[in-house]
């Protein structure tokens, strides 16, 4: 019985080895280049930095009345007028594969009467490149550049390069001189305080964009 099973052993195994064969398969995949660029715009809670996605085709970023507010620490109170929203504007490439170059430029609009200062020194935009990490995981996000007055935003340019990889977010934002927060406000804003002209101030915020 030994014998027998080892020569029917033997005849297995030179079969297999008889009829193995080596076949290559060439694998490919196409991704097409962009065609254009588009926006999305979402609405962030100034307390918990909840995103609302806004609905296609928002333009208006508004504030709504802001709210006086005590940024000082205890004993020494510092009273300025914030939003409890701020807004996020995601762009990237529509279509196919490449990054957005952006230009922005900023124009004061109305304010109210003996108003001193515009919504242009008072108002925020931080730049970020934004990186795809998971469908269940914030994106990865780096700074471009510093925080910025929106009257410092004259025909100011994000290069494609500067996204590569990723797509350009904007925050946009009120000016509240934080300086130990993730970005910085830039020195050189200004707060609205008690001191400011009641009434609606806006502003113009331009953006440029073709594909990288």
């Amino acid at each position: 019985m030994k014998k027998i099973s080892f020569i029917l052993a033997g005849f297995i195994l030179s079969w297999t080895a008889g009829a193995w064969a080596q076949t290559t398969f060439t694998v490919s995949a196409n991704i097409p280049a962009g065609t254009g660029v588009g926006f999305t715009v979402s609405q962030v809670n100034a307390t918990t930095n909840a995103f609302t996605t806004m609905p296609a085709g928002t333009t208006a970023l508004n504030f709504g009345t802001l709210q006086l507010t005590n940024v000082g620490t205890a004993g020494s109170p510092n009273y300025i007028f914030l939003p409890t929203i701020y807004w996020a504007l995601d762009i990237a490439v529509t279509g196919g594969a490449g990054s957005p170059n952006t230009t922005v430029t900023y124009t004061d609009g109305a304010k109210p009467t003996g108003a001193v200062s515009s919504l242009g020194v008072k108002g925020t935009v931080m730049f970020t490149k934004e990186v795809y990490t998971s469908s269940t995981t914030p994106p990865t996000e780096t700074g471009i550049g510093t925080k910025k007055r929106f009257l410092d935003l004259v025909s100011f340019n994000v290069p494609a390069s500067s996204v590569s990889g990723g797509w350009l977010r904007a925050y946009i934002g009120i000016w509240n001189g934080n300086t130990t927060q993730t970005f910085p406000d830039p020195s050189n804003g200004q707060p609205f305080t008690t001191g400011d002209a009641a009434g609606t101030y806006t502003g113009t915020l331009t953006f440029t964009e073709t594909v990288g």
